[in-house]
């Protein structure tokens, strides 16, 4: 399901660390040069712990990646286990404009 601004409310946002294997990734592939870049530069302030975190959400029981697939696969990569992501649990509601 698509989220669109009449369907669904945050209902709790932050930044917390999750457990890379409960995560489910929302885009299909990944490009092999970005995802070697990460992988490479996994230190540099502007792709690791200094970076824009990688996006989640949580709706339904699950997580879902919905920004950050790169540095999330990049960390898989170098053997990590958890990564830190701003968090927003999020409810589904009746679509208002139907």
């Amino acid at each position: 399901m698509k989220l669109t601004p009449t369907n669904h409310t945050v209902i709790e946002s932050g930044t917390t660390i999750l457990k890379i294997d409960v995560l489910t990734a929302t885009r299909p592939g990944l490009g092999k040069e970005p995802l070697r870049e990460y992988v490479e530069n996994i230190n540099r302030p502007s792709i690791g712990e200094g970076a824009v975190l990688p996006e989640v959400t949580h709706m339904g029981g699950k997580h879902y990646i919905t920004q950050g697939h790169h540095r999330v696969a990049a960390l898989v990569l170098l053997g990590k286990t958890e990564v830190k992501a701003r968090l927003s649990t999020v409810t589904l509601t009746k679509d208002r404009n139907k």
